[in-house]
């Protein structure tokens, strides 16, 4: 987890996420958005991950109904960058039919799903391109 630009935070996935680490980043998760309280943006890269068990994506959305209050007030935008056009296009998909309750956007890479967070972020505390641009 990297908030070197907080309220914008990034996740790299490892290529391997066993039960312990993703139990470790959700909380991170969580824990940085409870404590925040106020706008934040997040940038998910998962590239190099391989697929997540069942028990995961159960604590995907245990997460979910976890923050969903705290999303609708302060997620200013969620960025994930998944290398398989494939998964690309089941994401957006998924989330067509299942609206979060903040804006979203899929990329291949994380340039440009930083520079949209960045954007989101930015729109969302009313300073324009000024966030957007910086770094």
């Amino acid at each position: 987890m990297d908030d070197s630009e907080s309220p914008l935070l990034v996740f790299t996935l490892p290529e391997r996420l066993d039960e312990h680490l993703f139990i470790r980043l959700h909380e991170e998760l969580c824990a940085f958005c409870e404590a925040l309280r106020g706008p934040y943006a997040l940038v998910i890269d998962a590239r190099k991950a391989r697929g997540i068990s069942a028990k995961q994506r159960q604590l995907v959305a245990d997460t979910d109904r976890r923050l969903l209050a705290i999303d609708r007030m302060y997620n200013a935008g969620q960025a994930y960058v998944l290398s398989s056009a494939l998964a690309r296009g089941a994401l957006t998909a998924i989330r067509w039919l299942s609206p979060p309750a903040f804006p979203q956007a899929v990329f291949e890479h994380p340039g440009p799903a930083i520079v949209w967070a960045r954007r989101s972020l930015a729109q969302r505390l009313g300073q324009g391109a000024q966030v957007a641009s910086s770094r």
